[in-house]
């Protein structure tokens, strides 16, 4: 791919919001936020599922998140937080999927 491609494509992803000022990739720009997870079931079951991803997680952190009844996960790929979702729609929780920047948008 010639320069001026790279050049054009890096302004597309610009346009589209998927520049990321701190250099993390821009092909994981997505995030899973739940919220009110009161449930122990529910917290192991987002654990588990989380855990047998494949996402490369801090798994401690998750835990200590999860026990306060809340977890922000971001830099994932669109298929792979669908797959997550869909593991974990049951849970009595709010779930909330989409970009990083809409849903933890800086102050």
């Amino acid at each position: 791919m010639a320069d001026k491609d790279l050049e054009e494509l890096k302004k597309f992803g610009e346009m589209a919001g998927l520049s990321d000022s701190t250099g993390q990739d821009l092909d994981a720009p997505y995030a899973l936020k739940i919220e009110g997870i009161d449930q122990q079931k529910d917290r192991d079951l987002v654990f588990k599922v989380l855990s047998e991803s494949g996402v490369d997680l801090d798994l401690e952190a998750v835990k200590k998140q999860l026990a306060s009844g809340h977890l922000l996960v971001s830099h994932l790929n669109e298929a792979k937080a669908a797959i997550i979702v869909d593991q974990i729609k049951e849970i009595d929780a709010d779930i909330h999927f989409g970009l990083l920047s809409v849903l933890r948008p800086k102050k």
